[in-house]
């Protein structure tokens, strides 16, 4: 484990065309970069900014590898549901990537703290992240690890936007190429990833398919045991009593189904999602989803509690 990094708040960095940017405060910290809050000092509007300094020194050759992924991905995209890279800095010590401030931090925790929460609601937010889906298979990238805490908001409290994060594990892959890397977070993780069989893009469907069930229930699709739980998994069989004891909608229970499937051939593409019945009605049930939605924040599978599901034999598939 590398030592703690040095505290850079309130320091300024000069940006790649001339931008003045100020470390405000450390908002977020892992085992090798912190991420600060900044602005850009000659910007009179005062842009709030996420700064994510990452110490080089105590970079190990995993850290490298979904780094250089990470940046590869960041210089490609550009959409609203995706997060975008602003600017690029190094010194001889770290890497700095400034990227746009999501203040209201990951998916679930943003959720758990609302009043209210309905299935109109969760359908608002599936329908950005479908989009954002969407798009990175249009660039032709696979993420690789769909799941909330990859998911983050911005500050407002109702009507936020959602942007996928977080392209460590990502792929950049041309048409009709498959991928053979196991990685990714073990109650996410497709079967055809768990089962080290050759995968493509839909193994981001499954991830999402997964995401929207535990949106709309509160709980995982399978849930068992660590060792038992691939096994469940590959299997498809999803507790779908959850979904009634819910209420969810008819639609809506469809629209899981119609991902959470074994067969990746049988999975839509995002584009065909956003074409789901569900997503598209005018009109939906009101189904109060609050109580159940209060309790997303505990199932969170970041840090301590994060199961990756990461085959080392494989790691020199090449990235970017």
């Amino acid at each position: 484990m590398p030592p703690p990094p040095v505290n850079l708040s309130e320091s300024r960095l000069t940006g790649s065309k001339g931008q003045r940017y100020f470390l405000q405060r450390m908002i977020g910290q892992g085992n090798f970069a912190t991420v600060y809050r900044c602005f850009d000092e000659n910007d009179p509007l005062r842009t709030k900014y996420a700064c994510k300094v990452i110490s080089k020194a105590y970079l190990d050759s995993h850290a490298q590898t979904n780094l250089i992924r990470e940046i590869g991905i960041l210089r490609e995209v550009h959409h609203d549901n995706v997060l975008t890279m602003h600017d690029l800095l190094e010194t001889n010590d770290y890497l700095f990537i400034v990227m746009p401030y999501m203040g209201g931090g990951e998916l679930f925790e943003k959720i758990s703290q609302r009043g209210h929460f309905s299935e109109r609601d969760a359908r608002d937010v599936l329908i950005q992240i479908a989009r954002g889906i969407e798009y990175i298979h249009s660039r032709g990238i696979c993420h690789r690890d769909i799941k909330p805490e990859n998911i983050l908001c911005t500050e407002e409290p109702e009507h936020f936007r959602v942007v996928i994060s977080d392209f460590g594990l990502s792929k950049l892959f041309g048409r009709g190429e498959l991928m053979t890397t196991s990685c990714g977070t073990l109650h996410y993780a497709a079967p055809e990833v768990l089962q080290h069989r050759e995968y493509n893009e839909a193994c981001d469907i499954w991830g999402f398919g997964v995401v929207a069930y535990v949106l709309l229930t509160g709980s995982f699709p399978f849930a068992s045991s660590r060792d038992k739980l691939p096994a469940l998994i590959c299997s498809g069989r999803y507790n779908k009593r959850n979904l009634e004891l819910r209420h969810i909608s008819k639609p809506a229970c469809d629209f899981i189904a119609r991902m959470i499937v074994v067969d990746p051939r049988m999975r839509p593409t995002a584009t065909e999602i956003l074409r789901d019945p569900w997503l598209t009605a005018s009109e939906i049930p009101h189904v109060d989803l609050t109580a159940s939605a209060g309790g997303l924040g505990s199932l969170s599978v970041s840090g301590d509690d994060e199961e990756p599901v990461l085959d080392d034999s494989e790691i020199s598939e090449s990235g970017l």
